[in-house]
């Protein structure tokens, strides 16, 4: 699995050197559209910083701020430059695991954009490729942020480990421990989801042939001609073709109005 970063040339304007990221694109065989799908991981921009990381979003493409932490900066900056910004804070104290809201918020946000940014690649030629970033920061950039991309590229196939090692190869320094714990944990619950559903969709399959193959034996049955018990009107004996039905194991199929 290749994944290749573009780093930003203006980025050093923004942050220090040591905490520059480059980006991280989404690039998985199991998913073509990732390709045009790229992630950002900052620090938290400060006032003082935050024309610099204005023209660094744009310089990157960026359509999307995810931010999960308290910032105080200015919103509509980034609004007037046609970025988007998503709040999704939650406490990062004592190790305690992003909520299922928040992850199950930024993993849609995830998805509508890289199917957004497929269908926009299409349009593009391969000479001048089309590249759309999600940005994404904490305080620092080491923590919160890092684990929710880790937990996107999982959710794209990714395993927790190469997950895990392409984000602390791009962000030197990102994610704890307990963090690493927290993306082998989602890996597994989500392989666990992925066989129920299966599983399921399996089984309704199965049902639904089940119950098409006895009513078109059922259907067979009704059409059968032969002697057929009638009363004196001619009619035939409606027991009979309601007992046949029964023997085929489709109760409730029909009322007793047939």
């Amino acid at each position: 699995m290749e994944v290749q970063g573009h780093p930003v040339a203006s980025l050093h304007h923004a942050f220090p050197a040591k905490s520059t990221a480059p980006l991280l694109r989404l690039r998985s065989p199991l998913l073509p559209y990732s390709r045009y799908l790229n992630f950002l991981i900052t620090e938290c921009p400060t006032p003082t910083h935050l024309a610099h990381y204005v023209r660094t979003l744009r310089a990157a493409g960026v359509t999307d701020v995810v931010k999960v932490c308290d910032a105080s900066y200015d919103h509509e900056v980034l609004e007037r430059q046609f970025i988007q910004v998503h709040t999704l804070n939650y406490p990062d104290d004592g190790g305690r695991p992003p909520t299922p809201a928040v992850v199950e918020t930024w993993l849609n946000l995830v998805r509508r954009r890289a199917s957004q940014a497929e269908a926009m690649g299409h349009h593009f030629p391969p000479d001048a490729p089309y590249r759309q970033t999600i940005a994404i920061h904490c305080v620092a950039g080491l923590g919160r942020a890092p684990l929710l991309v880790a937990l996107a590229l999982v959710d794209v196939g990714m395993t927790p480990m190469e997950a895990v090692k392409l984000v602390q190869r791009k962000r030197r320094g990102a994610l704890y421990n307990h963090h690493v714990d927290y993306v082998v944990q989602f890996a597994r619950q989500r392989q666990l989801e992925l066989t129920r559903e299966a599983s399921c969709q399996w089984s309704k399959r199965g049902l639904h042939r089940t119950l098409l193959t006895r009513c078109r034996s059922l259907c067979r049955l009704v059409k059968t001609k032969g002697p057929q018990r009638s009363d004196p009107a001619g009619h035939p004996d409606l027991v009979t073709v309601v007992q046949s039905r029964h023997h085929y194991g489709v109760p409730g199929l029909y009322s007793h109005g047939d």
